[in-house]
């Protein structure tokens, strides 16, 4: 079955393109959202380097027009970096392009740690994208929904997984160390 994976080159992205090639029932392709944020350039090189490592994916680059000044609110500053609505933007446009290239599966990084910060990551707001979608051949799959940063990162771990970037507001080309998503990985 063909799938489309939101490959955003975190940490979360990273560990499903990992399962999802490693399942021979699977013919993956990915679809990286680009949008002014701090840490596009990053997520980028992520992207780019797994790219090159696994040239025979089908991978699609896409660059949205979301406003995102939410992002950037200064490195060294903790807390979220909520986008409202950026993953039912994302969604939206991945359901159409999975349609479009054949997928009947988008999957997407959600997780536990993820939803109480952002309500797009929320079990509640997937299930009630897939009632959108019931009459249609596609369905939006959350398969880290309830694990926790932890327990993703001690998957990735057993795995070998790395090449990932996960900060929000980096500090050049290092993490800064104190967004929520460093911090959570630093947990």
């Amino acid at each position: 079955m063909k799938v489309l994976l939101l490959f955003s080159g975190g940490l979360d992205s990273m560990l499903l393109a990992k399962q999802l090639l490693a399942d021979d029932d699977i013919e993956l392709a990915v679809v990286h959202y680009r949008y002014p944020h701090p840490a596009a350039p990053r997520e980028y090189e992520a992207v780019a380097r797994w790219a090159v490592q696994h040239n025979d994916t089908e991978r699609y680059w896409v660059s949205l027009p979301i406003a995102a000044p939410q992002m950037d609110i200064g490195a060294g500053t903790p807390g979220p970096r909520v986008v409202p609505h950026r993953n039912l933007v994302m969604l939206s446009h991945a359901v159409h392009m999975a349609d479009t290239i054949g997928a009947k599966r988008v999957y997407i990084g959600c997780n536990h740690t993820d939803e109480h910060a952002y309500v797009d990551c929320r079990r509640g707001y997937l299930i009630a994208l897939n009632s959108m979608l019931a009459e249609s051949d596609i369905q939006v799959v959350a398969p880290l929904i309830n694990q926790s940063k932890h327990d993703i990162l001690a998957t990735a771990r057993e795995l070998g997984l790395s090449g990932w970037w996960s900060c929000y507001q980096p500090d050049g080309s290092r993490p800064c160390g104190t967004c929520n998503a460093c911090l959570e990985v630093a947990k």
